[in-house]
């Protein structure tokens, strides 16, 4: 069985999440270097790196306004 997170994470579905909620800076997230936060309850990235044991997120999250709340709260939960 396929871990859903990873068909999240696809490329494909990071493109297509950029050209439906993004903007001209979330082509960031396409770099190889950047981590991603999603979860299978919104429809959604935000994109981060590590640095000094942090997370630094890079831009707004990427997702619906609906699911902004959401999805930025389970971030910060994780």
């Amino acid at each position: 069985m396929s871990d859903p997170l990873l068909l999240i994470k696809s490329p494909d579905r990071i493109a297509e999440w950029i050209r439906r909620w993004g903007c001209s800076a979330s082509v960031a997230l396409l770099d190889p270097a950047c981590q991603y936060f999603t979860t299978p309850n919104f429809a959604g990235i935000i994109g981060y790196r590590t640095h000094s044991n942090c997370a630094v997120v890079l831009g707004d999250p990427v997702c619906s306004p609906e699911s902004t709340s959401g999805l930025v709260q389970s971030f910060h939960d994780f």
